[in-house]
């Protein structure tokens, strides 16, 4: 026996230096740094939504919001830390000849390794079966044979996708259910688009030969059509008609797939980033030449509002803000839906560096919330719209408002338009992309002998876009559609802490108690106290936010 388990040891030895030296080669062509990672990751985790956060904090007062904002930051942070540890302890389990089969030979056929000895009879391919070897203290099996080596890197050669993640840790029913909630996520996303797209539209473009505007006659002023809850009928039906453009566009587009317009998306990119950019700096200068609302301001430089408090407003709805606060800012720094497929390029070499670039990234994420919570909703308040950029309607320069539109201010008029217009033209090409991925989330629920059929095809692209769209022409209220949204992202941010109890329970049944305890990833936050006090975290965020869309829904504002 001793003989064999050398022999087998040797193979193991063999493989992984055959696979070290593959993944050295991948540090060129199709991978890139640690620093292009960081800037992929904000580039996900950074959009629309930051900009209907500044109202949040009007609502909740300084103190709640940074509870708040402290808690949602270190969460996602710590749950986006974790997918480093579980896709290493994912490979090095598959590896082993553990998991579903249909995971073990995509990931030998990506790697061109052979089925590993005696893995079937050690480690059984049901990923739901936890009921694996004996663990003994002294490193060796019931039967006296040594533990599998575990290889613990993580490919260049092919992605662990949190659905298939989820499959491999809980079987069929936690793929489901990731794929239902991530298609619910998708949605919302869609919808806040379609609302982005539409408000901004209808604030910019004057539609003049309306029925609606001409009947109102003296009364018609454009400028009305700023602010989404106190749209005049001609507001609305303007809203409509760039919903069903916006639509048209985008069951169009999505048959083309622009993310491989590498260009495009980069312009698409930057003009989102100069937005917020925009956005702040206009924002910290108009601090010191004029108050947003006169009435609610401090009488001298900077210009604050004075209905932003210590605590809550509302009086006994005070709760609400606070739950929509939590989905808000929780929805705005995830991107861990897809952050397997942000890992997969980063060369080898800088692996050793991915759980700081996790670290820089949300400091930077970080740095940016707090620009938008406080410089923006300090100077702002409470007041709708929610969507920052539709406050350019009115300002000129040197004021706001609808007397500031009388004088308006040549360069001032041009910073409006391009802050209003800039989202509807990039998110436009967002909503395909986001809308196809929904789709494939959507068609890998039917059977595999109906996939590939076009007709569903087809169908699922078009269910992608259409409900949502037409919802989005209903509730035009961007941040209940933020708030609707994040409250699948606490599902799906908490996906990795519960993948990570499952995947150190293997580890140490399949490798032994020491080499299943930790990989080149652990870090001190994956200890089982933290992990759980994160899951209580997400499932109280859920369970809150819950309550107060039903709250919400039950007692709509007048």
């Amino acid at each position: 026996m001793p003989e064999e388990t050398v022999s087998v040891e040797g193979v193991q030895s063999d493989e992984k230096k055959t696979r070290m030296k593959k993944n050295a080669k991948n540090d060129a062509p199709n991978t890139y740094s640690f620093g292009a990672m960081i800037g992929i990751t904000v580039n996900y985790i950074i959009g629309t939504g930051c900009l209907s956060l500044a109202r949040t904090t009007g609502n909740v007062g300084l103190i709640v919001t940074i509870i708040i904002l402290v808690v949602a930051s270190l969460s996602t942070l710590a749950l986006a830390v974790y997918f480093s540890d579980v896709l290493s302890r994912a490979f090095a389990l598959v590896r082993a000849g553990w998991g579903p089969n249909a995971s073990q030979e995509r990931v030998r056929e990506a790697e061109g390794l052979e089925a590993p000895a005696g893995g079937a009879d050690k480690t059984p391919n049901s990923s739901v079966n936890m009921e694996l070897v004996k663990v003994d203290a002294d490193g060796r099996t019931r039967n006296n044979e040594a533990y599998p080596i575990p290889d613990y890197h993580i490919s260049n050669d092919i992605v662990l996708c949190l659905s298939e993640l989820m499959r491999i840790f809980f079987g069929s029913p936690g793929f489901y259910v990731y794929q239902v909630a991530n298609i619910i996520y998708f949605f919302g996303t869609i919808w806040s688009y379609g609302n982005v797209v539409a408000s901004s539209l209808t604030s910019v473009i004057p539609m003049y030969l309306l029925p609606a505007y001409k009947a109102a006659g003296a009364g018609a002023d454009w400028g009305k059509c700023g602010s989404p809850d106190k749209y005049a009928d001609y507001c609305v039906h303007s809203y409509w008609i760039w919903i069903c453009v916006c639509m048209v566009l985008a069951c169009i587009l999505i048959f083309f797939d622009l993310s491989k317009q590498k260009i495009l998306q980069t312009i698409f990119t930057a003009c989102r980033f100069l937005v917020i950019i925009l956005v702040i700096i206009i924002t910290f200068v108009m601090y010191f030449i004029a108050p947003f609302d006169p009435d609610h301001s401090t009488l001298n430089k900077p210009y604050a509002n004075t209905q932003v408090g210590l605590l809550p407003q509302g009086g006994s709805i005070a709760w609400t803000y606070v739950a929509g606060q939590f989905s808000s800012l929780t929805f705005c720094q995830m991107c861990h839906h897809s952050i397997p497929e942000v890992i997969k390029p980063l060369r080898q070499s800088d692996h050793k560096k991915l759980n700081l670039s996790f670290y820089i990234t949300y400091l930077v994420i970080f740095i940016m919330t707090c620009l938008m919570l406080f410089l923006c909703g300090y100077y702002f308040g409470n007041v709708n719209p929610p969507l920052l950029t539709l406050h350019f309607t009115e300002w000129n320069g040197k004021a706001w408002g609808a007397e500031a539109v009388k004088s308006p201010n040549v360069a001032a008029t041009i910073f409006g338009y391009i802050i209003r217009l800039l989202p509807p033209i990039y998110i436009i090409t967002a909503i395909p992309i986001n809308a196809l991925t929904m789709a494939g989330n959507i068609i890998i629920l039917f059977p595999l002998g109906l996939q590939k059929n076009i007709y569903l095809t087809v169908f699922s692209k078009l269910i992608s876009i259409i409900p949502a769209m037409i919802v989005a022409g209903f509730v035009r209220d961007l941040g209940i559609i933020i708030e609707f949204s994040g409250l699948t992202g606490f599902i799906i941010v908490s996906c990795s802490a519960m993948m990570l109890i499952r995947a150190k329970k293997a580890c140490r049944q399949v490798f032994g108690t020491t080499n299943g305890a930790k990989t080149p990833y652990t870090t001190w936050m994956s200890i089982d106290p933290i992990i759980y006090t994160l899951l209580a975290i997400c499932g109280f965020g859920f369970v809150f936010v819950t309550a107060y869309l039903i709250y919400t829904a039950a007692n709509p504002s007048p």
